[in-house]
């Protein structure tokens, strides 16, 4: 059987919550083969595999804002594990809000987050500005695209400059 969109999701869920919380022998696995490996311990690519799989699930969703707040948990455990969220965690974690039809208040949750990376990429920029922007706030989207512009500007950033050039 096939499973797709949000049942896809939670399931991609439970099994990051099955291998956090597993102490299962690797050889149980590998039919006695012991490879030196104690047990299993979630990477940075399991925790952005799985906020990816919310985030595809969004997408065809009425109502994602559970999938948002389960992709921003996903990120807190990620933390509490000592491995430090990247661009692209953050990317894809706005990417669930922007994407969860709750509005307003999600493009201001995407925003919080935007402004609380050290070092926020374009794509940071644009899926925050796109989350405004399905939230009907065509201004919000023109304040944080100057924004952008005058930040670029200040630190004569020529790849950012010309990103805002093309999304202009």
């Amino acid at each position: 059987e096939k499973i797709v969109g949000e049942a896809a999701a939670q399931k991609a869920v439970e099994l990051l919550d099955s291998i956090e919380n597993s102490n299962v022998q690797p050889n149980q696995y590998n039919h006695g083969k012991n490879r030196g490996l104690t047990h299993i311990e979630p990477d940075e690519i399991s925790y952005n595999t799985t906020i990816s799989a919310l985030a595809n699930a969004s997408k065809n969703c009425s109502s994602g804002v559970h999938l948002a707040v389960d992709a921003e948990n996903l990120m807190t455990r990620m933390k509490k594990r000592g491995i430090e969220p990247s661009s692209y965690t953050f990317n894809s974690v706005m990417l669930v809000w922007g994407r969860s039809s709750g509005g307003l208040q999600s493009a201001q949750r995407a925003e919080a987050l935007l402004r609380s990376m050290a070092n926020p990429t374009i794509v940071s920029w644009t899926t925050v500005m796109n989350a405004y922007a399905l939230a009907d706030s065509a201004r919000k989207v023109e304040s944080l695209l100057n924004e952008l512009e005058q930040q670029a500007t200040e630190q004569n950033d020529h790849h950012l400059c010309d990103s805002i050039v093309l999304y202009n």
